[in-house]
């Protein structure tokens, strides 16, 4: 069985008030974008997962893929053991989220391989065992997600009609990164109201919380922000907690020299 684990981006990402567990309470919507890792699952006499395209900072058993199975295992005794083949064309720490779709759509697909019967509360459930992350990608719909991250409303897709243009400069930023420099929480700002709003007015409405500290880790990303403006898009903002930065445009933007230097991705949203 083979699948195409897509992408996503975050229009707004506000870090609000910070939890008892540790982690934050957070207000982002969360959008899937067309660009893709392929999982292949094969029956095997044991579970193993090889891994090729781009680098993974992480070994096959630390892979958020072999956690999905070592969870599902536990509570299912007769699990048909699986040969997993992973290729990565999503970055690794670019935010837009490659792993954790990774490992949600693995659980789809050994929710169907071993007829498992999982509904999607349960898929969600598990997932978000896994990362904060993960739940969004068992649906796969436009939302906005708070709490940690796992609590989601589905809603139309800000997006639709529009063309994104993705730029990853190389620079890989982790979440854990991310979180340990932020220097302020933001008030619940209302999102779902503000992304209502024509999108050429979101540069001054929509904000990610993390954007200020992380254009600072690397030079090169305030030069794509700049480059990205300049050449016609009407709203730009990274990715989510990494470090890959998406423009919004209604017409196609020409990047040329962005092309030149980094990994681009020119999508038309379509629904």
């Amino acid at each position: 069985m083979i699948c195409f684990a897509n992408a996503k981006v975050n229009i707004g990402l506000y870090a609000l008030e910070k939890r008892n567990d540790g982690y934050h309470n957070i207000e982002t919507c969360i959008v899937p974008v067309p660009v893709y890792d392929i999982l292949e699952v094969r029956k095997s006499s044991s579970f193993s997962l090889i891994q090729s395209g781009r680098d993974i900072d992480c070994k096959a058993e630390d892979n958020l893929i072999t956690l999905v199975w070592d969870l599902l295992s536990k509570n299912h005794n007769n699990l048909q053991p699986v040969e997993v083949y992973l290729y990565k064309n999503i970055p690794v720490g670019s935010g837009m989220g490659g792993g954790s779709s990774n490992a949600a759509f693995f659980l789809k697909l050994i929710n169907n391989f071993n007829n498992l019967n999982l509904s999607v509360q349960e898929m969600e459930y598990i997932a978000g065992k896994v990362g904060s992350d993960c739940p969004f990608f068992i649906n796969n719909k436009p939302v906005v997600a708070s709490e940690k991250g796992n609590k989601l409303k589905t809603v139309n897709n800000p997006l639709s009609g529009k063309y994104v243009t993705i730029v990853f400069s190389g620079c890989s930023i982790s979440t854990k990164q991310a979180f340990e420099n932020l220097n302020k929480l933001s008030n619940k700002p209302g999102l779902e109201d503000l992304l209502k709003q024509e999108i050429h007015t979101w540069k001054n409405i929509v904000r990610n919380d993390f954007e200020e500290k992380l254009l600072n880790y690397d030079r090169s990303l305030h030069n794509i922000r700049s480059s990205l403006y300049n050449s016609g898009a009407e709203y730009v903002s990274l990715t989510g907690t990494g470090s890959a930065i998406y423009g919004v445009s209604n017409v196609p933007i020409i990047c040329d020299a962005l092309k030149m230097k980094y990994s681009v991705w020119q999508l038309r949203i379509k629904s």
